[in-house]
């Protein structure tokens, strides 16, 4: 089945439906499912490590690999840091 379009001259013309915006609709509803996804892999593949070193591992600064006392907040830091400045250097 076609669609009738109007130009800007006045010339009809037509233009098969096509299922462009029918793939659009399903792909940006799997976004938020194929998020979702990766966030609950990636708790469950971290899990291992949360119960080991708990979560004061985000916010401690130490890095002890001999008492394994492991803290990432500067390594944390320093990424949104850089980040951030590269997107405000950015044209």
């Amino acid at each position: 089945m076609a669609v009738r379009a109007e130009a800007k001259a006045g010339i009809v013309t037509s233009r098969p439906r096509d299922g462009f915006q029918w793939v659009v609709g399903i792909v940006a509803s799997a976004v938020p499912a194929l998020l979702l996804l990766i966030v609950l892999t990636l708790l469950q593949q971290a899990m291992p490590a949360i119960q080991h070193f708990g979560l004061a591992f985000v916010v401690n600064t130490d890095w002890n690999p001999v008492t394994e006392n492991f803290g990432a907040a500067p390594a944390i830091f320093g990424t949104v840091f850089t980040a951030l400045l590269a997107l405000a250097l950015a044209p």
